[in-house]
């Protein structure tokens, strides 16, 4: 454990989505967005990360010796089923493995919201207007607020940069995860920031379903 979050290699995480996600559809998403955003922070820094869920205080003592990556299967099973801090602003961490140092590691907090399925207006304007009202739940942090794309109905994310009215974001930075289909009917995934700048890199999915095991040795 560190600093009240317990890690997990993504072989774990992918499991568990295998077998409970269907279930549980609030966290599968959140799972597989972690995952996502795992490899991404993997790749644009070029050393393992691993994927880190933060636990209720009553269940420290629990965890306090637990390594990243060590649990089992059915042990992760209890952490992200009965274990992790639904109350906390962040679903999840992201710690590349040589950040960690005694109790204490550097890491990306994540707080993941998806965008298209749930929502009525699911164009440019309706994101907008979404994030906008967001900025008013949040106190301030240095977290970063991830969008999940799925089933908008198109959208112009540089138009997005540009309209948006954000003084006062309470978060570091807005970030987003779109899987989308090419012209020559190739899917990509596109991750990228929308706050305070705008861009985005383009990878292949086939990068992310790799079941690599990140542990620390």
């Amino acid at each position: 454990m560190y600093d009240r979050y317990v890690y997990l290699d993504n072989q774990t995480v992918r499991e568990y989505i295998d077998k409970c996600g269907n279930k549980m559809l609030g966290k599968e998403y959140e799972l597989g967005a972690g995952i996502f955003m795992t490899r991404f922070f993997e790749i644009e820094n070029k050393e393992t990360c691993v994927l880190g869920i933060k636990i209720q205080d009553r269940y420290r003592n629990y965890y306090r010796d637990r390594k990243a990556g060590a649990l089992s299967f059915e042990e992760a099973k209890v952490l992200i089923e009965k274990h992790k801090d639904e109350d906390d602003p962040f679903d999840m961490a992201v710690a590349p493995v040589s950040g960690f140092k005694g109790t204490k590691n550097s890491a990306w907090r994540l707080q993941f919201k998806r965008f298209g399925h749930y929502q009525q207006n699911k164009t440019t304007s309706g994101l907008i207007d979404t994030l906008s009202k967001i900025k008013a739940s949040y106190s301030p942090t240095s977290g970063f607020l991830t969008f999940l794309f799925d089933g908008h109905k198109g959208l112009d994310l540089e138009s997005v940069h540009e309209h948006l009215v954000i003084h006062g974001c309470p978060f570091s930075k807005v970030l987003f995860i779109n899987p989308a289909k090419e012209d020559d009917d190739e899917w990509v995934i596109k991750i990228g920031e929308i706050w305070p700048g705008y861009g985005h890199n383009n990878y292949d999915p086939n990068l992310f379903k790799k079941n690599k095991d990140s542990k620390i040795e």
